[in-house]
């Protein structure tokens, strides 16, 4: 499964998944559902996180919001996540 998780600097919030991998980044790229939520979260990170216990994703994708389009992009991890080494967002 795709788990979609909104992440800022202070807060994580897991808001859904999907079984295809292409439906997860359309949902996040166009900001469906608002995930950016009036600024809560400037990043959101797509993990494919398999059945079972301790699973997680080493390669997930992470999306930080444009807000001149009103959507996200991939982009890199932000620096506080890449200083944390955090994996499991949509699960944890």
């Amino acid at each position: 499964m795709y788990f979609i998780t909104s992440v800022s600097e202070t807060d994580t919030r897991c808001v859904g998944y999907f079984t295809e991998k292409e439906t997860a980044i359309e949902v996040v790229e166009n900001n469906v559902g608002d995930l950016y939520e009036a600024g809560s979260y400037p990043y959101v990170v797509i993990e494919n996180v398999p059945e079972g216990l301790y699973q997680y994703d080493f390669e997930p994708i992470w999306f930080t919001y444009i807000e001149k389009t009103d959507k996200y992009q991939i982009s890199p991890p932000p620096l506080f996540i890449r200083k944390q080494r955090t994996v499991g967002y949509g699960i944890g």
